[in-house]
């Protein structure tokens, strides 16, 4: 599992999980605020940026007080050794290259690499990735 460490010994407490979750629902609500007030005009925009600012330094803080981080693997390259759970992986054949194009709720991990929550995310063929037929007759 690379530098991803399981929770072999048990020691991720019900305290971490519960503010892991807590973690990731934020970041599923701040996706939507933001959605929302992306539809504001300007001079509400930035009211209501200012305040979503002030909030995300306040979740980074919690995080960091209790030794926890958020992980995003968005852009990066997917394998089976990735803490994440993909909603899509049934759509594609084992030979293809996939990339994480979304991260629907970030994997949670202590300062030392335990997992405490595996992450969801939504995968998507790589860029300039070419299918077995394409490939073949690129070659003849």
């Amino acid at each position: 599992m690379g530098i991803f460490k399981k929770d072999t010994k048990n020691s991720i407490t019900t305290e971490l999980k519960t503010i892991a979750e807590i973690l990731v629902e934020d970041f599923r609500f701040s996706r939507s605020y933001l959605s929302v007030v992306d539809k504001l005009f300007m001079e509400e925009k930035k009211k209501y940026e200012s305040t979503y600012n002030f909030h995300r330094t306040k979740i980074a803080e919690l995080a960091k007080n209790f030794h926890l981080r958020m992980v995003f693997f968005d852009g990066k390259e997917y394998n089976e050794g990735l803490p994440v759970t993909s909603l899509n992986i049934d759509e594609f054949g084992e030979e293809e290259r996939l990339i994480v194009q979304q991260t629907i709720e970030p994997t949670i991990l202590t300062a030392d690499g335990q997992i405490v929550k595996i992450g969801t995310v939504i995968l998507s063929i790589a860029p300039n990735e070419m299918n077995g037929v394409e490939a073949a007759h690129k070659n003849k």
